[in-house]
């Protein structure tokens, strides 16, 4: 019995120990971006990109009479204009086929004129700062870093949780560690509660 339970706070230490080591990056990157995001006049201005271009689409790609399909009308985009991200929005009718596509920093819209198939092409691409911002937000990033973003999420409160039972398991360093936390807890909701609008 008393094996089992000393070798329950070498547990919980290597647990907090290689979590957080696990979610270093992460932790790090959602710090950084927070502080970027939270500033974002200061880091996204400038060093933007913006391109208008004509192009013109295969008839059989818009169709006729507003059948236009939204991915052949997005591939065609991708490898004529080489223009990313995913479909944000799609229209089409009898006269006009128009697409948008977004990716991080970075929106691609096109119009399509169904008679003459002349299509103009707007790209707008932020700089470095406004992609890692749209990361941090999860903004346009994809299934994939949605998964990320929530299992990032998991990682960082195991890592305080357990960074918590941690302290309140070490007798000595029990009363002053629950009083910087409720000292930190205290200081964040009285902010929110204070000074947020």
């Amino acid at each position: 019995m008393s094996s089992g339970k000393s070798s329950l706070p070498a547990l919980v230490r290597w647990l907090h120990t290689y979590l957080s080591l696990l979610g270093f990056a992460t932790i790090l990157f959602f710090a950084v971006t927070g502080l970027t995001l939270n500033h974002a006049a200061w880091f996204e201005s400038g060093g933007e990109r913006e391109s208008w271009s004509d192009l013109e689409c295969p008839r059989e790609i818009v169709g006729e009479s507003g059948e236009a399909d939204e991915a052949r009308v997005a591939g065609w985009l991708r490898a004529s204009a080489g223009v990313r991200g995913d479909v944000y929005d799609f229209a089409a009718d009898a006269e006009r086929v128009s697409i948008v596509l977004k990716a991080p920093g970075y929106a691609a819209d096109a119009e399509i004129d169904v008679a003459s198939g002349q299509a103009r092409v707007h790209v707008l691409a932020l700089n470095g700062w406004a992609v890692l911002d749209d990361l941090h937000k999860g903004r346009d990033s994809g299934a994939a870093w949605a998964w990320a973003i929530d299992v990032s999420a998991v990682l960082m409160a195991l890592s305080a949780l357990s960074g918590l039972w941690l302290v309140l398991y070490v007798r000595r360093r029990r009363s002053p560690g629950l009083v910087v936390t409720l000292v930190g807890t205290l200081v964040l909701l009285a902010v929110a509660w204070l000074w947020v609008p």
